[in-house]
């Protein structure tokens, strides 16, 4: 894929945060799914990702920023840019 270059070019960083519940979930069968994992394993190795795993029994009670209506789903969706201090 031509946007994978993006994680292994340039200074940009990506933390991805996942709910343990979508590594679990059988979509596409056992071989879909070991290749998924591998390829956040590999991925999760490199300097410009960080990876965290939200525990099914993590405790849920406090707000995130999308829920009831009041932060906008598309602020985690939108590009971000940083520059990098000199």
């Amino acid at each position: 894929m031509d946007k994978q270059h993006v994680i292994h070019q340039g200074d940009h960083r990506f933390a991805v945060v996942l709910e343990e519940s979508v590594l679990r979930a059988p979509i596409g069968g056992a071989d879909v799914m070991a290749g998924q994992l591998g390829h956040l394993l590999t991925v999760s190795a490199l300097p410009s990702i960080s990876l965290g795993i939200v525990p099914l029994d993590a405790d849920r009670s406090t707000m995130w920023p999308v829920d009831q209506g009041r932060g906008s789903s598309d602020a985690a969706n939108a590009p971000h840019h940083q520059q990098g201090r000199r």
